[in-house]
């Protein structure tokens, strides 16, 4: 529907070129800043300018509540405390009646008895409802001396503009309910100590941490299910944070990358001389946390010999050192996780079937994170937080193409690859920008969601061999990394996850010189 349809023919186009251009000055603040406060400023500064107002807010609404951002053009048109009860009074009837406020003097209406023959309140007032699908995101509110009423004309300009502003304000005031949401999540689990780092919003997410605060009091064995990155070791060391035995170690250990053969004394220990290159005592890992928490990951990888030691450790409490005479006392809390379906693997005859029972006293299934959508943007904009810290990056948010794409992706690698996801946005984002875009993700979740990725432009030259192509597909990347860092060659390096050398050594092969305006002239050319 057209402008001229909605709010009569002629209406617009009447308006001096200098409007119109403040027009599509709006609309491109409109379409393209993240800032809520700056649209706020620039829907109300464009209303007073079209109008002629002396006065003008935008009110958005936050769970009855309004943040407002409050601009007057004409010095003395109204006081603080004025402004905030004309806001007040106008945005409280637009509220209520879902409809426009056109009135020719606020002291003199008698739809606000209690404001009659007040001085301080003579003023002609214009408010028009924020509506985005029929939700009232906010109010606009213009005011001007009672002298002045606006004229129908004026409402009808007003309604447009608080049209057009409604859908990206609405887009706006959600990301910064999610911000403010994540900042309250953060600051409450801050105080309960240990699930600081446990930050999620979702129904199954709420569930796992009212378990691990059920149990955290207890020494009852934890085993922890779900797929690989999903955060099992964060909900281990959780556990042990609300523990009694906080104060004692934390002892993490993954069963897949222990050697055979050193599984043994990595779990008991070993006295010197107990076998070749036991050159000196070794407590092991089960005396290294005792008083405190041992937390063996991929429990289903421990080998079978491996299996029948820890199960008699836990039976006795007691482990024995390879190589010495008696065994000792531990006292270990015991926590285990698991990517694999141990009941399938006792079936196969690879996981001890009384192991499983010792380890399985309460048990905790994480979701993976594409069943858990609404934790991704609270997660997004944590491990935002912490690279931003971490980089020394000015980005601030995230913004609405960018989110809508992460929580559309699958995530296979969950929040482990969530995490790397953001940490590459950061990387790649400008130096100087604010807000994290969508072009910034990595090209495989881009490709994922259907945007396209572009290829090197070598690739299909059927003239160029092999070598000239990878040569080439080389160059294109370091310089990539290399303009997103500003030409910094120690975060390129780690953009690349190679030693700095390398990034040297290959802009010397590709003939990759620093940025003209920082290259350091020879003596020979300071004339």
């Amino acid at each position: 529907m057209s402008v001229d349809e909605t709010h009569g023919n002629g209406l617009y186009s009447s308006l001096p070129t200098s409007k119109l251009i403040q027009l599509c000055e709006l609309g491109r603040i409109l379409a393209s800043s993240p800032d809520q406060k700056l649209v706020q400023e620039a829907v109300t500064s464009t209303a007073l300018a079209l109008v002629d107002a002396d006065y003008g807010s935008v009110q958005i609404l936050d769970e009855q509540l309004a943040a407002t951002v409050t601009l007057r053009r004409q010095a003395g048109a109204l006081s603080e405390d004025e402004a905030r009860r004309t806001d007040q009074v106008a945005a409280g009837w637009v509220i209520e009646n879902r409809r426009a406020l056109n009135c020719a003097d606020l002291a003199a209406d008698l739809r606000f008895p209690y404001l009659l023959g007040k001085s301080e309140c003579r003023l002609a007032i214009l408010a028009s409802p924020i509506l985005c699908q029929d939700e009232m995101i906010g109010v606009l509110i213009l005011g001007r001396n009672a002298e002045r009423p606006f004229r129908e004309a004026d409402q009808s300009l007003t309604g447009f503009l608080a049209t057009m502003a409604a859908s990206p304000l609405q887009v706006l005031r959600r990301l910064r309910f999610m911000a403010e949401a994540n900042e309250k999540l953060r600051s409450r689990l801050a105080r309960e100590e240990g699930l600081q780092s446990l930050l999620g919003r979702s129904e199954g997410w709420r569930h796992v941490c009212e378990v691990i605060r059920n149990v955290a009091a207890t020494d009852a064995r934890l085993l922890l299910l779900g797929e690989s990155g999903t955060g099992k070791e964060i909900c281990a060391r959780g556990t042990h944070a609300l523990s009694p035995r906080r104060e004692r170690p934390f002892v993490a250990v993954n069963c897949a990358a222990m050697p055979e053969s050193l599984a043994e004394s990595e779990f008991f220990g070993h006295v010197k001389g107990a076998f070749t290159g036991a050159v000196r005592d070794y407590d092991g890992l089960f005396a290294e946390a005792d008083g405190g928490t041992l937390f063996l990951d991929e429990i289903g990888s421990a080998p079978l010999q491996i299996q029948a030691s820890l199960l008699r450790a836990i039976q006795s409490g007691e482990v024995r050192r390879v190589g010495a005479a008696k065994p000792i006392k531990v006292d270990v809390r015991l926590i285990c996780s698991t990517s694999s379906d141990l009941e399938t693997l006792i079936e196969e005859g690879r996981f001890r079937k009384d192991l499983f029972y010792r380890i399985n006293v309460v048990t905790l299934e994480i979701a993976p994170l594409r069943e858990r959508r609404d934790d991704i943007p609270v997660l997004a904009f944590e491990f935002l937080r912490r690279n931003v810290l971490r980089y020394n990056r000015p980005v601030g948010s995230i913004s609405p193409e960018a989110l809508a794409i992460l929580e559309g992706y699958s995530w296979p690698g969950n929040v482990r690859e969530l995490e790397g996801a953001i940490e590459h946005a950061v990387l790649f984002s400008p130096p100087d920008t604010q807000t994290l875009t969508a072009t910034s993700l990595p090209p495989r979740i881009l490709g994922a969601m259907g945007h396209h990725v572009a290829e090197p432009a070598s690739a299909g030259d059927p003239e160029l061999g092999l070598d000239d192509i990878l040569d080439r597909y080389e160059r294109d990347i370091v310089r990539s990394a290399l303009e997103s860092s500003d030409w910094n060659q120690s975060l390129a390096a780690r953009i690349l996850r190679v030693p700095e050398k390398r990034i040297r050594e290959r802009m010397k092969k590709h003939g990759l010189q620093e940025k003209p305006q920082d290259r350091v002239p020879p003596p020979d050319e300071l004339v």
